[in-house]
């Protein structure tokens, strides 16, 4: 018989420990459940979480039954997904025991760990890509600055009425949209040269929101920061600006029925490893710039892949596919750095940190010039 001092310890241990435990029946009710789990699945007590089936919990329901039939009484390590109260998804490992029908387990969130090691994938696929595309960029640039000089020099040799002035204007229309498309992968590869100066985003935003607005489709509503917020950080406005237009253009794009773009401003402190390992993160102040809007959502892949060169989720001929890739490049160029979250369905955000500025006061610079990108 146990000792009803050690019974009573162990109670203790299991309601303080971080991670979750519980005990459920093999189909699905709860039996069970200490603080710690409460918590992580965002419920407001106990009591509600019991009257919570486990099928509810999980993300997808068979898996929790593919679990149990795969499982030989123990199980370690096994990352599955559950979802909040909230709808929120989650990763989370499961250590336990099946016994007597009855579920027995330990819950660790590793949704952020999972998080981090996929955004470190995705940073390092991205470096290499950008120096790729730099590299083509500067090489492409140099053939076509030989075809718009020579185009020039043709146009200046032959008479107006000539039938050829109509081609060789054609190869230079081809050739300037082609340059464009140069300098936005430039502008990917980080080779864009910069105009840094102190800017109140908040500032930035009040000048921006009526070209924001009409850019958005007709039913969406927007949200914006308070004017009276600072938030100062050293960076080419104008670049910055595009950043933010082209963020809340797709925002715009993945509603097409209407919905809410909403726009945050906050300051918050960074660490060293504070988006994991792998991802170096200079200590101290940051600006946070978060887009946030209900549309549509991204599924796993399309995130992964959201801000390389010409990949595209549009039909044939409605972008090229550089809107995001030019926006990534933007922010790294700054030392800042971009992250997406998503879920099909539930809309998207996308969270930008820029370093805040170690001067005080605002550059006197005119409004910036915007161009699409």
């Amino acid at each position: 018989m146990i000792d009803p001092r050690v019974q009573a310890d162990r109670a203790a241990l299991i309601e303080r420990t971080v991670f979750g435990v519980y005990r459920a029946t093999v189909d699905g009710r709860v039996l069970d459940a200490n603080p710690a789990l409460v918590k992580m699945l965002g419920y407001d007590s106990a009591a509600e979480l019991l009257a919570t089936n486990m099928r509810e919990i999980y993300a997808d329901p068979a898996e929790r039954e593919r679990l149990i039939r795969a499982q030989q009484g123990r199980f370690e390590g096994v990352e599955v997904n559950w979802r909040r109260k909230d709808e929120q998804l989650l990763i989370v490992r499961l250590t336990g025991r099946i016994v007597s029908d009855v579920f027995e387990a330990i819950v660790e969130d590793v949704t952020r760990p999972r998080q981090w090691e996929s955004e470190i994938r995705d940073a390092d696929r991205l470096r290499a890509v950008g120096q790729l595309a730099g590299g083509i960029a500067h090489e492409f640039n140099n053939l076509l600055s030989i075809i718009i000089g020579h185009s020039e020099l043709l146009l200046d040799e032959l008479m107006p009425s000539s039938p050829g002035c109509e081609s060789v204007r054609e190869i230079q229309t081809a050739s300037g949209k082609a340059a464009a498309l140069t300098r936005q992968l430039m502008a990917f590869a980080r080779r864009q040269p910069l105009q840094p100066q102190v800017v109140n985003i908040i500032q930035l935003l009040n000048r921006l929101q009526t070209v924001i607005h009409s850019s958005l489709r007709a039913g969406i509503a927007l949200e914006m920061p308070s004017p009276d917020q600072t938030a100062l950080v050293e960076v080419d406005s104008i670049q910055l600006a595009q950043v933010i237009l082209s963020l809340a253009g797709n925002a715009s794009d993945a509603m097409p029925d209407g919905g809410r773009l909403t726009i945050r401003v906050e300051q918050v402190g960074l660490s060293e490893g504070a988006f994991g390992r792998g991802i170096e993160v200079p200590s101290g102040p940051f600006v946070l710039v978060t887009v946030e809007d209900t549309g549509v959502g991204m599924d796993d892949e399309t995130k992964s892949r959201i801000f390389e060169p010409f990949f595209s989720t549009k039909r044939f001929g409605e972008g090229t596919g550089l809107g995001l890739a030019v926006v990534y490049g933007i922010v790294k160029q700054h030392g800042g750095f971009i992250f997406v979250d998503s879920e099909v369905g539930h809309g998207t955000r996308f969270r930008l940190y820029l370093r805040s500025a170690k001067r005080t006061r605002p550059s006197d610079t005119a409004s910036p010039e915007i161009s699409t990108v």
